[in-house]
C-alpha cells in the first residue's frame, strides 16, 4: 500500500512545480534549454508544435491513469516514473555549478531538489513493503 506520507509529498510538490514553471517562463528556460531547443527543430510551426505536444501529454496522462487504476503496484511505479523528474532538477544545480551564474528555473529546482529527497526516501521505503 502506498503511504499517506509519500501520497502527501507527492501533492506538496504540485505548488512547487507549479511555481517552479512560472520561474522558468518568466525567466526564458526554453530559449537556453538544449531539450527544447532541439524538440523544436522538427516543428517548423510552432501552432503545430503547440497542438502535437498537447494532445501527446493527454494520450500520456490518460495512460497514466488507466495504470494507476490497475492496481497499487502500478500506483507505485507510477510514483516512481514521476520521480525521475526530480533528477531532470539537478541540471539547473549543474549548470549553476559551470556558469557560477543565475539559471532560468534555478532558485525553485532547489526547493523541488529537497522535496525530492524525501520524495525518494518515502518511495524507497514504500518498495520495502510490498
Amino acid at each position: 500500500m502506498i503511504s499517506t506520507k509519500l501520497k502527501k509529498i507527492f501533492i506538496f510538490s504540485i505548488p512547487i512545480f507549479i511555481l517552479h514553471e512560472i520561474e522558468e517562463f518568466i525567466t526564458g528556460f526554453w530559449k537556453v534549454d538544449p531539450l527544447t531547443n532541439y524538440v523544436a527543430k522538427f516543428f517548423p510551426d510552432r501552432n503545430l508544435a503547440i497542438f502535437t505536444i498537447f494532445n501527446l501529454e493527454l494520450l500520456l496522462f490518460m495512460v497514466v491513469v488507466a495504470l494507476a487504476l490497475k492496481s497499487e503496484k502500478w500506483q507505485l511505479r507510477m510514483f516512481t516514473l514521476f520521480g525521475f523528474v526530480y533528477f531532470f532538477e539537478l541540471s539547473h544545480v549543474v549548470r549553476l555549478f559551470n556558469t557560477f551564474e543565475y539559471y532560468p528555473g534555478m532558485i525553485t529546482a532547489f526547493m523541488s531538489l529537497i522535496i525530492g529527497f524525501f520524495f525518494w526516501k518515502e518511495l524507497l521505503a514504500n518498495y520495502k513493503t510490498i
